[in-house]
């Protein structure tokens, strides 16, 4: 039993070795989950959870990034209603005439 498994998993490294285009990359960011978005800034693929929270913090983003325009994109045609206590001098009134 012991040496069909020892040739299972000699024949798995064998056909990983040659097919390495079949491994999944760590993102290099936060070293969990699988990078498939490739980032212009860092030059390399990262998750798109870093990419979507890292994106203008940490991360220089170019201009021509089509994440960073997708995002903005969506920001512009979803905006954000401000809360109560962010709406700067809330006292002050307008009249309607």
């Amino acid at each position: 039993m012991a040496k069909l498994r020892n040739h299972r998993t000699e024949n798995r490294k064998v056909f990983l070795e040659r097919h390495r285009w079949l491994q999944k990359t760590i993102c290099p960011i936060c070293n969990k989950r699988r990078a498939e978005r490739y980032c212009p800034a860092t030059g390399e693929k990262i998750c798109a959870v870093d990419c979507g929270t890292e994106r203008e913090v940490t991360i220089d983003c170019p201009t021509d990034c089509a994440y960073l325009a997708a995002a903005h994109h969506w920001e512009q045609s979803h905006p954000k209603p401000l809360a109560e206590n962010e709406i700067p001098f809330p006292h002050v009134t307008f009249s309607a005439t």
